[in-house]
């Protein structure tokens, strides 16, 4: 088992990996050499929190894979809002013009810098 230099580290770290469950059910014992180390309870079955990622486009492309992807990024948007108004819907959200951007090969980081700027230059 880790040992800890500080009895909250133990809390911190045991909660943040397994949750407030485990923590409570387990102990936090001193030992000799002054450390701390968590004793889990028998019972309590030890698996590492799944944080859920809500509303999130998936990230997959951490580089561009195709030429000039920031003037890309603008004329998708654009095209995006011209189709729109031709057929009298709203303007297309967000998260679709990046999903749309990222299905060409442009990097994600790189769609939400320039969407944002594009959207900033076009409401001027």
């Amino acid at each position: 088992m880790k040992t800890y230099k500080a009895k909250s580290s133990v809390k911190r770290a045991i909660v943040k990996s397994f949750g407030t469950k485990v923590f409570e059910a387990g102990s936090v014992e001193e030992q000799a050499n002054g450390e701390w180390m968590f004793i889990p309870a028998p019972e309590v079955v030890e698996t590492p929190k799944v944080e859920e990622e809500k509303n999130m486009v998936q990230v997959e492309i951490n580089q561009s894979t195709i030429g000039k992807p920031c003037s890309q990024v603008w004329e998708i948007a654009i095209e995006m809002n011209e189709k729109a108004e031709e057929q009298g819907l709203p303007a297309p959200a967000r998260k679709a013009v990046i999903e749309a951007c990222v299905d060409t090969g442009i990097a994600f980081n790189t769609a939400r810098t320039q969407y944002q700027a594009w959207f900033k230059a076009s409401k001027a």
